[in-house]
């Protein structure tokens, strides 16, 4: 079984820039649950996998199924060159289905895969996030669009 290999932070370095102030959270702010974010951070300090949030709020939209999300996660959030076995056992499938599903996601186009010679195979994932920004302007220009009538 062929290890992958993550781009450096592929998921993590499609940014977009606004004009916007980003407001620094405030120590002890509760969160909708009621959670405080202190509580939150320390979990499980450390361990934390950033996931685009146009991701988690389109992925279906373009046409991902939550176990191929749940696998973008997974290989996000695991060093480079881990086996692909041990990623379909942290998920809790077969390699072959892990396979499949790998198979799905390049035939979207939202993975790409690149070799190099004695290399283990590098997947990058900008064209899932892009898809995503995509899905998530249009939502916008509809809401915009209706809400004008």
């Amino acid at each position: 079984m062929q290890p992958y290999s993550n781009t450096e932070g592929a998921l993590t370095q499609v940014t977009t820039t606004t004009n916007r102030k980003v407001s620094q959270p405030r120590k002890n702010r509760a969160t909708s649950n009621g959670l405080h974010l202190d509580d939150l951070l320390s979990l499980n300090a450390g361990a934390f996998t950033a996931v685009p949030t146009c991701v988690i709020r389109h992925y279906s939209a373009v046409g991902i199924s939550n176990t191929e999300l749940v696998l973008i996660i997974n290989f996000a959030s695991m060093p480079h060159n881990i086996p692909l076995r041990l990623v379909a056992s942290q998920m809790g499938i077969t390699p072959q289905k892990l396979k499949t599903l790998l198979s799905s996601l390049l035939a979207k186009k939202m993975v790409t895969r690149s070799r190099s010679m004695g290399q283990p195979p590098v997947y990058n994932f900008k064209a899932l996030v892009k898809a995503c920004l995509a899905a998530q302007a249009k939502q916008r220009a509809n809401v915009t669009h209706r809400s004008r009538k």
